[in-house]
């Protein structure tokens, strides 16, 4: 029997375009498989490889090249014919977009990145001297299609926001494991903030005797120290959201009591006050937003200016007579007799701005501090009961010790933000003592 004579050879072209422009793409590695499979063949200058004279049957391509999908096609090749396979592939890009062209200091911007064709994972990274890539909660986050950039930074030596700019890059995976990249940098915009109107007024203190007993303080109306500084909000003429921003600032007053040195003391008897935990210690009204000394006040837009009122007057109240249980009573007339006090409190206080929305993950460094002072009470009396009222007490007063006017920026202490306040902290002691 005669076998069959060989079947004719057949032709097949393939030729890789790109899936938009329709140009051809040389350089890209195609497979074939069917009766003569080849692999690694590279498409020439017109995206061809061409396999002449080969064995008909089924026969398929795959195309790929960096950067871009990998796609297939297919075609059957007979005899003295020459069959066609055209591949698309499509470039692999991504693309970041920005909710504004600014960032605004302490609030969230909103980047999303495109990627083309879709299907692709998303890992970013930053670079910037005070900013972070988060999610919608705040959480740390560096993937995903769409992040938020928030970045925070005061200059503690002016309390000025400066400029920050973000370098934000993203790599976009496609499913074929190709690569796309992007990269903007974003600006964080400055804020200026102007304080006038800044002087210090330090008080007098002494004892302010009644019929009950005697209050080392100031005279009834007075007080020990007060300043009533006007700060002006100056925003970048960038700025994309001018009222928002403002009103994420707030400005305020902080509080630290540096030491306390209180003491009465009768004839017989030493009262105490210490402070649990000890100083430095939070200083604040109870009524205070946390953390600051006392009222805060949001601004309303660009070029808003708010006065700063700060004041505040520590005191230290006796009665005439021992308060202690078992102290002696008179005779003789001695007993039982208010004798000394000692009152000494130091403090410093910081005019501050606080952006708000950065408080809410980082409550330390969400201040700008603009001015800082540093200030102190004291007066020690001896007491004569003998003599009238309002003439018991020596000497009579002593000045509080403030500057005229404030540092600029934190200067060289730092203010307690924590509970408790100092007025819910002392603890009373009362102890015999020897009789004086």
């Amino acid at each position: 029997m005669t076998p069959p004579p060989p079947p004719v050879p057949g032709n097949l072209d393939v030729t890789v375009l790109d899936a938009k422009t329709g140009a051809p793409i040389s350089g890209a590695s195609v497979d074939i498989a069917g009766p003569e499979a080849s692999a690694g063949n590279s498409s020439g200058s017109q995206g061809e490889v061409k396999k002449h004279g080969i064995t008909p049957g089924a026969y398929s391509a795959t195309a790929k090249k960096t950067g871009y999908t990998t796609e297939s096609g297919s075609a059957t090749v007979n005899s003295n014919t020459t069959a066609k396979i055209e591949i698309k592939l499509t470039l692999i890009t991504v693309k970041i977009t920005l909710s504004q062209p600014v960032a605004c200091p302490g609030h969230p911007l909103s980047i999303t990145a495109t990627g083309d064709p879709a299907g692709g994972t998303y890992a970013w990274t930053i670079t910037a001297p005070a900013a972070a890539l988060v999610d919608g909660a705040g959480a740390p986050v560096s993937t995903g299609p769409s992040v938020n950039l928030r970045g925070f930074q005061a200059d503690t030596g002016t309390g000025n926001i400066p400029a920050q700019t973000a370098s934000i890059s993203v790599t976009y995976t496609y499913t074929n494991g190709e690569k796309a990249n992007d990269k903007k940098d974003v600006t964080i915009h400055k804020i200026d903030f102007v304080v006038t109107n800044d002087a210090i007024t330090a008080g007098v203190i002494g004892p302010q005797e009644t019929a009950a007993g005697v209050t080392i303080g100031p005279s009834a109306g007075n007080r020990e120290i007060v300043t009533d500084p006007k700060v002006e909000i100056q925003l970048d003429s960038s700025c994309p959201r001018k009222a928002a921003c403002a009103g994420n600032h707030r400005v305020g007053w902080l509080q630290t009591m540096q030491s306390s040195d209180l003491r009465i003391r009768y004839r017989d008897s030493l009262l105490t006050w210490g402070l649990v935990p000890p100083a430095p210690i939070r200083d604040a009204f109870a009524t205070a937003t946390f953390p600051f000394y006392s009222t805060v006040t949001p601004f309303t837009g660009d070029r808003d200016k708010q006065t700063a009122h700060h004041e505040d007057s520590p005191n230290l109240p006796a009665g005439w007579t021992d308060p202690r249980p078992g102290a002696p009573a008179p005779p003789p007339p001695v007993n039982q007799q208010l004798r000394q006090m000692f009152f000494n409190d130091t403090f410093t206080a910081w005019l501050v701005v606080q952006n708000v929305e950065w408080s809410t993950h980082d409550m330390k460094n969400s201040f700008s501090f603009l001015r800082n002072f540093n200030w102190s009470a004291h007066l020690d009396i001896t007491v004569d009961t003998t003599k009238p009222v309002g003439s018991r007490c020596t000497p009579t007063s002593a000045n509080v010790v403030a500057p005229a006017s404030p540092g600029t920026g934190q200067g060289g202490n730092a203010p307690v933000l924590t509970a408790p306040i100092a007025n819910s902290a002392f603890t009373l002691n009362t102890a015999p003592a020897p009789p004086i």
